[in-house]
């Protein structure tokens, strides 16, 4: 493996997700053989990665997902909700650091509204407890005069954490 070349080991992975039984495996395979984004992969991948996380396979959802936001073609109409999806994936898994480094740097360009406070409440799971209510109060402003269900489930979802910090 360590003289195989990319291309070769690309195309490896492409040999054996066409021979593995498991959709994990050939999911990760697929991706792994790929050198560029790829909006059908990505779907792929993550329809796999929803898989993963529905059976408890934390870190093969996490991997996955990973693989499927790589995948994704920025400024795509999925980029954001995987880049979302891989942070969800991430509280889960306990990995605050990755969190943090995936997510902190990308909030302030994302979509105002709903996208951004569901991204700062994230973000907030990463926090120490000032750290938690500064980004919970930021998610509130974000969805502060919003009026859709998804605004509302939000509001919901930062006053408990607030409340709870209490």
């Amino acid at each position: 493996r360590r003289r195989a070349t990319l291309q070769e080991r690309r195309q490896l992975h492409r040999d054996l997700a066409s021979v593995v039984g498991s959709d994990t495996l050939r999911a990760r395979h697929m991706a792994l053989s790929a050198a560029k984004p790829d909006a059908e992969l990505a779907a792929t991948v993550a329809i796999a990665a929803e898989a993963a996380a529905a059976r408890g396979a934390v870190a093969d959802a996490v991997q996955l997902a990973e693989h499927a936001f790589r995948l994704t073609p920025p400024g795509s109409a999925g980029h954001t909700r995987r880049l979302l999806r891989l942070a969800e994936y991430l509280v889960i898994a306990g990995d605050e650091r990755r969190l943090t480094e995936l997510l902190a740097p990308q909030v302030a360009e994302l979509p105002p509204g709903e996208v951004r406070a569901r991204a700062y409440l994230l973000l907030g799971e990463a926090a120490d407890l000032a750290g938690q209510e500064q980004r919970v109060d930021q998610a509130l402003a974000e969805v502060e005069e919003a009026t859709t269900p998804e605004a509302a489930e939000l509001r919901a979802a930062a006053l408990a954490t607030k409340a709870r910090l209490l």
